[in-house]
């Protein structure tokens, strides 16, 4: 009789979907998980400034609605450099950026503790690691403060030299 009560709750139990049993996806290009909703990834970048170093290149981009703006030389003050949107489901899910001045990149974005990692390079562009999200429009710090505008040499998913 045991036997028969042991097998119905483990039967039981793996017929339920308990949240350990949920497997999410590994980052294409880092550590961590992938976002993979639409909903989720507006959700983590919506009123968030990012702070993201890439060798010389440094961006602080404060996400606004549909609009971003880069906030390094003109903080008070900030133009409109582009629009981003979420979209796709599951692994398919990314961020696209259409900035102002031309361009158009899109990125995987993965959660990793305390950092961000966009994921472009499988989409044609770079990858962005180890970036952070700030609350609403806000200053990054001294070492990824940025004094470069976003132009054809240092938007996110652009090569140096190379236009996409």
């Amino acid at each position: 009789m045991n036997r028969k009560l042991m097998v119905a709750a483990a039967l039981a139990c793996s017929l339920s979907t308990p949240a350990w049993s949920q497997t999410t996806t590994p980052c294409p290009c880092g550590s961590g998980t992938l976002v993979e909703s639409q909903s989720a990834l507006t959700a983590l970048l919506n009123n968030r400034t990012v702070c993201a170093v890439l060798g010389n290149e440094r961006w602080q981009e404060w996400h606004n609605g549909t609009a971003f703006f880069e906030l390094g030389d003109n903080f008070a003050n900030p133009t409109q450099s582009g629009t981003w949107v979420a979209s796709g489901t599951g692994s398919a899910t990314r961020v696209t950026y259409s900035y102002s001045g031309g361009g158009v990149y899109a990125y995987n974005v993965c959660q990793d503790g305390g950092s961000v990692h966009f994921c472009g390079a499988s989409l044609g562009g770079r990858n962005i690691t180890n970036a952070t999200l700030l609350d609403n429009k806000a200053q990054c710090s001294a070492a990824q403060a940025s004094s470069l505008r976003p132009t054809l040499a240092n938007q996110p998913g652009r090569v140096s030299g190379r236009t996409n």
